[in-house]
């Protein structure tokens, strides 16, 4: 039924799938999908005018993007269901969700660009994919036990004020909270990297990193209103760009430093800041357009890149 202009359906009670694209692209509005369905196909539903649906108890799984791109508000997965596909609900109108106690899986980009404001994850949550809240309206979340990494852009682009991490929590990758409204965040003992922009463009102002954190990636803190950051004495370098533009006016860099990348504190607030004996490099613009009237520098160091300060 494809692309056709196919308004509403009645599925018959011997139903046990729905197939790949079987309704994608039509007009439906609204479908009740029989108790008996196990499986419904990747794109099933996809881009239809779907507003609601009712998933039956006896279904285990959902196809890539079935649901993606409809006018659908809200939704119950049923218990059993394990994972929620790739882009399952993506760009729909999506603002309420109740997820399964069975649940391990949230895939890439499943709720991305949707209206949900809140969601109750599971205990039973193992894995949160690429993306999968991307340009969604949240604005808090609990990420729960269990958990070790917040993936690529996972919350990117949302309206995140606050985020309670688990104690199980290892990574926070790349763009995870990029672009985000988040305000505050407790870091927890357990995390060993945080990922290049992971923050960037955020309202942090102030942040702690714990003592187990050996790797920022570059633009991590950047474009944000900080005013305070706690370095651990794990961390060996300082990415390119790490705390560009911030309200930092001053950090006490870590005895175990060795280097200092290109533009990481560029554009900061900066007056004055000792680099450690045992840092060996200064990137290029590292202090650069910063109000620095004082720098006390190592006699371990062997280089400063053009336009360091």
């Amino acid at each position: 039924f494809s692309s056709t202009q196919l308004t509403s359906v009645e599925l018959p009670s011997t139903l046990t799938s729905i197939g790949s694209s079987a309704f994608e692209g039509t007009q439906l509005i609204s479908v009740v999908i029989p108790e008996g369905v196990t499986s419904i196909g990747e794109n099933a539903f996809y881009n239809t005018q779907l507003s609601g649906v009712d998933l039956p108890s006896t279904l285990t799984s959902i196809g890539d993007y079935a649901f993606a791109n409809t006018p659908l508000t809200s939704v119950v997965i049923p218990e059993g269901i394990t994972s929620i596909p790739n882009g399952g609900f993506a760009g729909s109108q999506l603002n309420s969700i109740e997820l399964p106690s069975t649940l391990a899986s949230i895939g890439i980009e499943a709720f991305a660009r949707t209206q949900l404001t809140s969601v109750d994850l599971p205990s039973t949550l193992t894995s949160i994919a690429d993306q999968a809240f991307s340009g969604s309206q949240l604005t808090s979340v609990l990420i729960p036990e269990g958990i070790t990494s917040i993936a690529d852009s996972a919350f990117s682009g949302t309206q995140l004020t606050s985020v309670e991490l688990p104690s199980t929590l290892t990574s926070i990758d790349d763009f995870a909270f990029y672009r985000s409204e988040l305000t505050s965040v407790e870091l927890p003992t357990t995390l060993t990297s945080i990922g290049n922009a992971a923050f960037q463009n955020t309202q942090l102002t102030s942040v702690v990193i714990p003592e187990s954190v050996t790797s920022i990636g570059g633009n991590a803190f950047a474009d944000t209103p900080l005013t305070s950051v706690q370095l651990p004495n794990t961390l060996t370098s300082i990415a390119d760009s790490t705390f560009r533009d911030t309200q930092l006016s001053d950090v006490e860099l870590p005895s175990t430093l060795t280097s200092i990348a290109g533009g990481a504190f560029s554009g900061s607030q900066l007056t004055s800041v000792v680099i450690p004996e045992g840092v060996t490099s200064i990137g290029h613009f590292a202090f650069a357009q910063t109000p620095l009237t004082s720098v006390q520098l190592p006699s371990t160091l062997t280089s400063i890149d053009d336009f360091a300060f």
